[in-house]
């Protein structure tokens, strides 16, 4: 569907960017990228690297609080910029390192990879996994994230197999590919990732697949509602606990309501059903007999209805439903 094509568009292009955006040459080949600054110590190169991951990891820890506070789209929008700004002096600093020899172009370059990594952990870390499933449906979820690490395989593979010649052949000006493909990531970013902060499942849904497709499953789900109402037999069950008084406590609620209905249909005059569709993005259908809506409580776990007498709700799938 065209929705499921704008949610792959996005899927599969954050599984790319999240290894080609200049980390896999850190992640896999930093003894090359510091020997191109002239920092050939192993025991420094390997301090760095294990300061790099401390780093990494608690920047990705606070990103992950910010999430819900500044939103999904700001956060990406954000790491791309900053990495593109960082890769950019980067590449500038080891450019005036090895045309001139300057050592302080050389600290520079070690002091940019921080914060590149600062920018590129505030989204890519904690958002990547916990934004595919957000956006993808319970339909195509398995499929669609099986496809995104897919193509977080395809970059892992560039970065393996192609990086360590690159970086020998070209030494820094490789570096411009990358300040290019970055530049490409912002604009992409910026063009067709869909903000989701503070939106249940249903309403992120209807932004990639408009209203209508979701009014259409409501009416599926709620046609669904409607027949096996009919199956169970409402009106008959309403009949025969007529006078009963609609029993005590809980029980007493369930048959209360359903001869309620029952009273209705013999009338000619059934009573509205609500269809209420689950925030988890299940899809159950929800029967509601509603006479207060201003006290509303979730169905209780113990009964399969709400305790209270003036709202009941009953699951399709509740054993202990009255009918």
């Amino acid at each position: 569907t065209p929705g499921n094509r704008r949610r792959m568009r996005i899927v599969l292009a954050i599984g790319f960017f999240s290894q080609w955006s200049g980390n896999g040459l850190v992640s896999y080949y930093i003894k090359q990228v510091f020997a191109g600054v002239g920092v050939t110590d192993g025991s420094t190169v390997s301090l760095i690297n294990g300061a790099l991951q401390i780093w990494n990891f608690f920047v990705a820890i606070t990103a992950a609080l910010l999430v819900d506070k500044i939103g999904r789209r700001p956060l990406f929008l954000t790491s791309n910029a900053g990495m593109l700004v960082t890769f950019g002096m980067w590449t500038l600093a080891a450019a005036l390192f090895n045309t001139r020899g300057d050592r302080g172009a050389a600290n520079a370059v070690i002091a940019m990879i921080p914060l590149f990594y600062l920018t590129y952990s505030i989204a890519y870390t904690p958002m990547l996994v916990a934004y595919t499933v957000e956006i993808l449906p319970f339909g195509i979820r398995a499929r669609g994230f099986a496809l995104m690490n897919f193509t977080i395989c395809v970059g892992i593979t560039t970065n393996q197999y192609v990086n360590p010649i690159a970086l020998e052949k070209l030494q820094w000006k490789y570096y411009l590919v990358y300040c290019a493909f970055l530049a490409f990531e912002l604009a992409y970013v910026f063009l067709f990732l869909i903000e989701t902060k503070g939106k249940t499942l249903e309403e992120t849904a209807a932004i990639f697949d408009g209203q209508q497709q979701i009014d259409n499953i409501a009416n599926v789900g709620h046609d669904a509602v409607t027949q096996s109402r009919h199956h169970y037999g409402f009106q008959a069950y309403g009949h025969r606990h007529h006078g009963s008084g609609g029993g005590a406590g809980a029980n007493g609620a369930a048959d209360g309501a359903a001869y309620a209905y029952g009273q209705g249909a013999k009338n000619g005059k059934s009573e509205d059903v609500e269809l209420s569709l689950s925030r988890h993005n299940s899809m159950v259908p929800t029967i509601v007999t509603e006479r207060d809506d201003s006290d509303w409580r979730p169905m209780s776990a113990e009964t399969g209805y709400s305790q209270n007498k003036e709202f009941l709700k009953y699951r399709r799938d509740s054993s202990d439903r009255p009918w």
